[in-house]
């Protein structure tokens, strides 16, 4: 686990700017929408040209894995759920289309008025968003690197600032603003659950397919030994952490980062 996430960091500084635009754009004016869209415009260009810098070049590998708690001391152990093979000029080209598809979004709503967006299900609709990106990325070979850097998950911090500010921003109590914290947990996990329930029941071959899952301990479930049964590696490889673990998870870390973000919010509004 720790090697994957080593490999993110040069990635991450891109990826999670490209989170912090996208979710920052509903709360600026015109001109920084039309910054935004430049933005995204400047990158999908240059995207374009490393993707026809890619063609010719020998095809791209990706060994997809997800790590799963296993064994007495509950280890994080990565378990290779598919091996992907494309040409090298795809997952570029992908990351351009992403872009230019957000440039038009945001270039588009340049003239509508700008207030706080609905803090829980405007959040957990960009993490979706990226969570869908990864997907995209493992079935085009991307580097690992690029692959690990993108998701709703390793931009959690960063969700949980905007939970806070928009919550902030739109006037609501520190009460409300926990509630509101929990409804954007549980919106964030029941997407991801839901689309990893299609990974798995279609073998998308992505680390939301815990069809290679064959061992699994966590706190909640205990330890198991599966068979091939996918429903049973869904619901408790999937299902219950996400919907039980990751879910405090993220009201724990929103109470920190998402506090700041919620005062923060309250004052910017007055």
């Amino acid at each position: 686990m720790k090697e994957l996430l080593q490999v993110a960091v040069p990635y991450l500084p891109v990826t999670l700017l490209a989170m912090t635009l996208l979710l920052l754009s509903p709360n600026v004016g015109e001109v920084g929408r039309r910054r935004i869209a430049l933005l995204f415009g400047l990158g999908a260009i240059c995207l374009i040209g490393l993707s026809f810098s890619k063609a010719g070049a020998p095809p791209s590998t990706l060994d997809v894995v997800n790590p799963f708690p296993m064994g007495p001391d509950m280890k994080s152990t990565p378990v290779h759920i598919e091996t992907v093979t494309a040409p090298g000029w795809q997952w570029p080209l992908a990351c351009a289309c992403f872009c230019g598809l957000v440039m038009l979004i945001v270039f588009g709503t340049v003239r509508l008025g700008f207030r706080a967006p609905k803090p829980a299900s405007y959040c957990a609709f960009i993490a979706t968003v990226f969570a869908a990106m990864r997907l995209v990325l493992e079935k085009n070979a991307a580097p690992q690197g690029l692959v690990w850097a993108t998701g709703g998950s390793i931009g959690l911090p960063i969700l949980v600032g905007f939970v806070g500010y928009y919550s902030g921003g739109r006037k609501h109590g520190f009460g409300q603003f926990v509630l509101t914290l929990v409804l954007f947990a549980l919106l964030q996990r029941a997407a991801l659950s839901g689309i990893a329930w299609f990974a798995t029941m279609r073998h998308w071959g992505t680390h939301l397919d815990v069809n290679a899952l064959t061992q699994l301990n966590t706190p909640i479930g205990g330890e198991r030994t599966f068979g091939a049964d996918p429903t049973d590696k869904w619901v408790w490889g999937i299902l219950v952490p996400q919907m039980g673990l990751w879910v405090v998870a993220t009201v724990a870390l929103g109470l920190v980062i998402g506090t700041v973000g919620w005062l923060f919010g309250r004052r910017a509004r007055g």
